[in-house]
């Protein structure tokens, strides 16, 4: 009688845990699984003129550049956006590099939003801009709260962008761009034009 009551107790309890097992499987079947996308393999980002009016009421021709992870974004259901970790480079590629190569890095002055001159780092290597925050509070750049993305550092750890600032101008030369501004709140750089 023991033995019997033994069994229907045992089998009773793996019925529950083996349930339980299968909810837990449907649960993590169901959400979706993260995506790591290659910032610098994403396509290049749409360019087009405009004309807008500067602060002596000049009105000049200026080219606006869009954010290619925008673009890459626009193309997913709101379920797969959540779901982006955007990182630089690829985790072998990591491994070989022993010195960073930075042959293809260059700096430049801009002015950025008609305020201040700063530094850019242009990196070829990269398709994104971004700034630190210190850089865009002083510089007067608003940025828009609706959109973050979630980045991997060159170290693997994950961090989430600020924001992204819209149509900033930049002054490169003389030339007038407007660009789509990824907003960190740390980075080892205070502006990086990709």
């Amino acid at each position: 009688m023991q033995a019997a009551l033994k069994e229907i107790l045992t089998s009773k309890r793996s019925n529950k845990d083996e349930s339980r097992e299968d909810r837990d499987q449907e649960k993590e079947n169901s959400q979706p699984q993260k995506k790591v996308v290659l910032v610098n393999r994403l396509e290049s980002p749409k360019k087009w003129q405009k004309i807008i009016k500067i602060e002596d009421g000049e009105v000049v021709k200026v080219w606006a550049v869009a954010d290619p992870v925008l673009q890459f974004l626009e193309r997913l259901s709101p379920e797969e956006r959540s779901c982006q970790i955007f990182a630089i480079e690829e985790e072998g590629e990591r491994e070989e590099r022993v010195v960073p190569d930075i042959a293809h890095l260059r700096v430049v002055p801009a002015v950025i939003n008609g305020i201040g001159e700063e530094e850019v780092l242009l990196d070829s290597g990269s398709q994104i801009v971004s700034m630190t925050k210190k850089v865009a509070a002083t510089n007067k750049v608003s940025w828009n709260p609706s959109l973050s993305i979630q980045m991997q550092s060159a170290n693997g750890s994950l961090f989430r962008t600020c924001r992204l600032a819209r149509n900033i101008p930049f002054t490169l030369g003389g030339v007038i761009v407007l660009l789509q501004v990824h907003v960190m709140d740390v980075a080892p750089y205070t502006v990086l034009l990709g």
